[in-house]
């Protein structure tokens, strides 16, 4: 096990998908973000979750509470940074139910000082989530919070050549279910979406 915590952003108001995503069902009963849970127990020693996951509440987890509400995922780092949990975290967003444990582990294997994201094998472009940030960032993610500068590409600048690359298949792997459309592109049956009403009803 990684000596890190693993934090799963799920503060968002889940506009797109029309019901909180965390909650959505997939195929084989489990809710998407049980499975972002497996894969970071997986390879952290522990897990948190950041944020209200309004449509999950079944997983005895240590929830982080954003400190800057509606701000987006920078806020959720900086709530994540600020716990005093451990010296880095690994975090991975809510939406990424097909994230895997080897992915992960790759993204442990750098320098511990210096975050570190998936880049675009041959091209350009980075994967902002999952990543893996050090605590020591808190003060600059914080100021870039103040200035009003949301964006993590901003905050981590151009392409790390020492970011571990991911393939196309592999990229696959890291996308994000925003909405029904995403869940049917990524092979999900859009009738997985008929059981978050029930889901989100029972949890609250």
């Amino acid at each position: 096990m990684a000596a890190c915590t693993g934090a799963i952003l799920a503060g968002g108001q889940s506009r797109r998908m029309g019901a909180p995503k965390e909650g959505v069902l997939l195929p084989d009963g489990r809710p998407m973000l049980a499975h972002v849970i497996a894969a970071l127990s997986a390879v952290c020693d522990r897990a948190v979750i950041v944020g209200e996951a309004r449509g999950y509440r079944d997983s005895g987890l240590l929830r982080l509470p954003d400190l800057r509400p509606g701000l987006g995922p920078l806020a959720g780092i900086e709530a994540v940074l600020s716990s005093g949990l451990s010296a880095g975290y690994l975090i991975v967003a809510c939406d990424q139910p097909f994230v895997t444990p080897e992915l992960l582990l790759r993204l442990l294997a750098g320098e511990a000082e210096q975050p570190r994201c998936f880049r675009e094998d041959g091209g350009t472009g980075f994967h902002p989530f999952p990543c893996h940030f050090p605590a020591s960032w808190l003060p600059r993610v914080r100021a870039a919070l103040d200035g009003g500068r949301l964006s993590m590409r901003e905050l981590l600048g151009a392409n790390q050549p020492d970011w571990p690359p991911v393939t196309a298949e592999e990229a696959g792997l890291l996308r994000s279910a925003n909405s029904p459309a995403d869940l049917e592109a990524m092979g999900v049956q859009a009738s997985c979406l008929q059981a978050l009403g029930a889901n989100d009803h029972a949890h609250r």
